[in-house]
């Protein structure tokens, strides 16, 4: 009878692999004392995608930019004065998140990855429904703890009590990035009641971010992905209710609250990059400003001191959106290889403009800048590059026809 359920709702077979990928955006949340959850998950990610004998394949425009963002940190590590010693562990951290992405992508199966995304999705949706009810009788909320897993550090800038829903995850953002992926899939095989359900809750989540990517998301699918009339018009038609429910409605009011409160000049996620780069002295645009990190270059420059940037409540943390932030520390070199990145996947790769465009359009609201969560993202969009081109070259064979690989 599980089975039969569990058959229903696309959740079928899993892997360790797979599971462990699934959980990640919620392990990143965990430290113990030093060790940080998230490296060691990509590392324990590594040794089992290797074991499964794919090896290590290099998807040359992500190679490109990785090459360039590590020798970039090296040169600063090495040639730079003022750089902290403690920029070495930066610098690893990085090499571990860009180049596991070579390592995981190819191992990944795609039915165990989708099997075990909804089985998190529908976990991480469970916490935030629970969230949301508890907010809606007048609490308040914390994230919530994983068994057997260390406290959350409090102090840490992503830890989130209050009004807003979060579940599993630190931060209502972290839950966006995660359930963006099973969105995605869930559009892509035609599953409506679970491409519905993702929706709703990203809703309930108050995120702006949740709201403004999963439109895009699902308008996207719409103008380009060969589908049924009939299917393009009932997706529209739930969107659309949906928006309607937000705008004048009271089920999604702390989404709606937060909208209506946002202030465009007031906003860090949309001034703090362009008032950066505006203040940077020409020369630092080319390959990037030579500094550690965005707080300890506005503290030594008094030019970047002048500039209008919202600091964090603590005024220990300056946030600066993915596409600004990559301008101003990688340079322009930077921002050419990442666009290109994502230009020449959404040119060659049509099924995956729906995700690439939201997150294309994440660039400049979010801070993923080669993160947990752009290892996550373009895992996930490399396995099903593969997996896509994987099932061409079934199809050939059954055909008797050869086939060879897109330039990757």
């Amino acid at each position: 009878m599980i089975k039969k359920i569990l058959g229903y709702i696309h959740i079928e077979s899993f892997g360790l692999l797979e599971m462990l990928f699934a959980f990640f955006m919620i392990l990143t949340g965990y430290k113990y004392g030093s060790l940080r959850f998230d490296l060691l998950t990509l590392l324990l990610m590594d040794v089992l995608a290797l074991k499964r004998g794919k090896g290590i394949r290099l998807y040359r425009p992500l190679f490109y930019i990785a090459v360039y963002v590590i020798l970039h940190e090296l040169f600063l590590l090495l040639f730079v004065k003022d750089i902290p010693p403690t920029h070495i562990n930066f610098v690893l951290g990085l090499a571990i998140h860009l180049f596991s992405i070579f390592i995981i992508a190819p191992a990944l199966e795609y039915e165990k990855l989708k099997s075990a995304l909804f089985l998190v999705s529908a976990i991480s949706m469970a916490g935030i429904i629970y969230h949301f009810l508890i907010i809606q009788t007048g609490g308040s909320v914390t994230p919530i703890k994983l068994p057997f897993f260390p406290e959350m550090a409090e102090t840490s800038r992503l830890y989130e009590e209050g009004l807003r829903p979060k579940g599993f995850y630190w931060e209502p953002a972290a839950f966006i990035t995660f359930i963006l992926v099973p969105l995605f899939i869930a559009l892509r095989e035609r599953y409506t009641i679970w491409a519905i359900m993702i929706v709703f809750t990203m809703f309930l989540s108050s995120s702006t971010t949740g709201i403004a990517l999963s439109t895009t998301m699902v308008g996207i699918y719409i103008l380009t992905q060969k589908v049924s009339i009939k299917f393009k018009l009932l997706t529209a038609v739930v969107m659309v209710a949906m928006l309607a429910i937000l705008f004048m409605g009271n089920l999604f009011e702390p989404g709606m609250t937060k909208i209506r409160e946002t202030e465009v000049e007031t906003t860090a996620r949309l001034i703090n990059g362009p008032e950066l780069v505006e203040h940077m002295p020409k020369e630092h645009l080319v390959f990037g400003f030579p500094d550690s990190h965005v707080w300890d270059y506005y503290m030594k420059n008094p030019e970047i001191k002048r500039a209008n940037l919202i600091l964090s409540e603590d005024h220990d943390y300056i946030f600066v959106a993915t596409f600004w932030h990559v301008l101003a520390k990688d340079g322009i070199v930077g921002l050419v290889l990442l666009l290109y990145l994502y230009l020449i996947i959404m040119i060659r790769e049509r099924e995956l403009l729906p995700y690439l465009g939201a997150l294309f359009i994440a660039l400049f609201t979010s801070g993923i800048f080669f993160s947990s969560a752009f290892t996550y993202e373009f895992s996930f969009i490399l396995a099903v590059i593969y997996h896509i081109y994987q099932s061409e070259e079934d199809e050939f064979e059954n055909q008797g026809i050869g086939y060879q690989y897109g330039s990757v």
